[in-house]
């Protein structure tokens, strides 16, 4: 067992947490048993929620049972079949048309835009949908290796969610992928995985059960005690593809937010170490490599050299690196987070470390001790002042050099809309991996803020979210780097008292609106628009962010 697991299985021995959903997976199964699950109707499986009315299929998986493992669909397509509610349509016409119709998939399997009647439902539902449903349930082969494809017409998330509810012992309640990626990557068993199948947990499982040495068979309440462990481990993580990346995007996409907690995470499973800074225009090479700094001495002030953060953080990268090479052991990864990297002058901070920071030419060590070839080692501009090896990262053959161990990662973030990429040098770019961060409309479907939100509500502002970014990017014609990030949207005021409680009113839509989101806009158009051409598109704007 590695160091690495060996350390998650002293914190699993530890942990007294769990979802509360043993009530919510009883109901459930209660209700739809698996033995009579061939029998279950059309108007069992959906149906349109009004008041109270919330007693069919769909929404027991996806609503009612969320403590037992959450996820969220797209639109109502992932069921494969759905009731269609008129009270969402608004032409009077169409409204009439699907009164006590329903929509599902075409015999391609895209999305059809016929309504279906009653009679043809029922057909579909028995010949697509049901058999798929109960094959899930009994954990049976439905196709080619039980993957994305061969459950279609349902989504493969959903079709997990099935699958998971009538097999606790065999499954993990946990679909998002990334999530199941930094699991099973962790574990070493990431290519193992096919995660198209909707058994995709399975491998994982097994995995934890022998690490962990848990030889009883796991029901319902170790399940979820398994699971809400994994999800604080691995649930907000992300995996760092390359030694040196930077995260960019329009404001308030969570870059900071996410990579921070993708780092805590690090910090808890592997023993990862961490630096945070904030870059600013005043940052320099003097505070990220090294300078001539006053310092006052016997009462008189004189010039001493002194390392910036970035150069201590290598030298103790780097006594890791070497120790861990001399032991035989896995080093401990180094997390250095450059937050608004774009702020500073990089060219002027970064200096000569171009030289050595690609992930091809970083410093690496035998069993012995010593530097491995390839490594690119560099003197500094105040190298010529060092005076003993302590004032080095490294020391090759008697020269005191400088160089970036390979546990090390560099990890940026910025506002797209700051400063462009394109405006980087050229050499700077080349040597970093860049990762965009848009709008992710399911996060705020998936925060605990709106959980008790009627479902119509929380799709309608959804939409409207989508509507004002659409019209940011396109019609205002600013681009991506432009639009709103979930953050924004997620400031909205939602009443837990009175008759509006638990909803999402227009009311709150226009203050959010004119505190939080105008200002924004108005700082995006100022420059582009006239003073009276922003308020027309302002107007327009607002007229857009409006609940249907």
């Amino acid at each position: 067992m590695s160091n690495k697991i060996e350390q998650l299985k002293k914190q699993w021995n530890t942990w007294d947490k769990s979802w509360n959903s043993v009530e919510q997976y009883n109901g459930f199964i209660e209700k739809y048993p698996v033995n009579l699950l061939e029998k279950l109707t059309l108007e069992e499986y959906t149906n349109i929620k009004i008041n109270d009315n919330d007693e069919y299929f769909t929404h027991w998986l996806e609503r009612k049972t969320e403590n037992c493992g959450k996820f969220r669909t797209a639109s109502s397509y992932a069921y494969g079949i759905y009731k269609v509610n008129p009270n969402n349509i608004q032409d009077e016409n169409e409204k009439k048309i699907a009164e006590d119709k329903y929509k599902a998939f075409d015999e391609n399997n895209k999305k059809s835009k016929d309504y279906l009647s009653n009679d043809k439902a029922q057909e579909y539902f028995k010949k697509k949908v049901l058999p798929i449903i109960v094959a899930l349930s009994k954990y049976e082969d439905i196709g080619d290796n039980y993957n994305l494809k061969t459950v279609r017409p349902l989504d493969i998330n959903y079709a997990r969610k099935i699958a998971y509810m009538y097999n606790v012992d065999k499954l993990i309640p946990i679909f998002k992928k990334e999530v199941l990626e930094s699991i099973s990557e962790f574990f070493d068993i990431k290519d193992e995985i096919d995660f198209s199948s909707y058994k995709a947990t399975e491998l994982i499982l097994e995995k934890i059960k022998k690490e962990f040495e848990i030889n009883e068979d796991i029901d319902i309440q170790q399940s979820q005690k398994l699971a809400s462990f994994l999800w604080e481990k691995f649930g907000t993580s992300i995996s760092f593809e390359s030694k040196n990346i930077i995260y960019y995007g329009a404001p308030g996409t969570g870059k900071t937010y996410t990579v921070q907690n993708a780092i805590k995470q690090k910090m808890l499973l592997e023993n990862a170490k961490s630096f945070f800074t904030q870059f600013h225009p005043s940052f320099g090479y003097e505070d990220f490599i090294e300078g001539l700094k006053p310092s006052i001495k016997n009462g008189a002030t004189e010039l001493v050299l002194t390392d910036g953060i970035f150069k201590k953080f290598c030298k103790e990268a780097m006594n890791e690196l070497k120790n861990a090479r001399k032991e035989k052991r896995e080093p401990i990864s180094y997390y250095f987070l450059a937050d608004e990297i774009n702020r500073a002058e990089l060219s002027t901070v970064f200096g000569e470390l171009l030289l050595c920071i690609e992930e091809s030419k970083r410093v690496d060590f035998d069993d012995k001790g010593n530097i491995k070839d390839g490594s690119m080692l560099i003197g500094t501009q105040y190298s010529y002042l060092y005076k003993n090896e302590n004032d080095a990262v490294i020391v090759d053959k008697g020269e005191y050099k400088f160089g970036v161990p390979i546990n090390l990662y560099f990890i940026g973030t910025m506002n797209d809309i700051d400063r462009s990429i394109d405006s980087f040098d050229l050499a700077l770019r080349r040597r970093f991996i860049w990762e965009r961060m848009d709008c992710k409309y399911e996060v705020i479907l998936n925060d605990e803020k709106f959980k008790d939100v009627e479902e119509r509500n929380l799709n309608n502002y959804i939409t409207i979210c989508e509507n004002l970014n659409n019209f940011i990017a396109l019609t205002l014609g600013l681009g991506k780097s432009y639009e709103i990030g979930h953050s924004y949207f997620m400031n909205i005021e939602i009443p837990t008292k009175g008759q509006n409680a638990n909803k999402i009113t227009q009311n709150n839509v226009e203050l959010l609106f004119n505190k939080k989101l105008k200002p924004l806009i108005e700082e995006y158009l100022r420059g582009e628009y006239s003073l009276s051409d922003i308020e027309k598109e302002l107007e327009k704007a607002q007229n857009i962010f409006k609940l249907k």
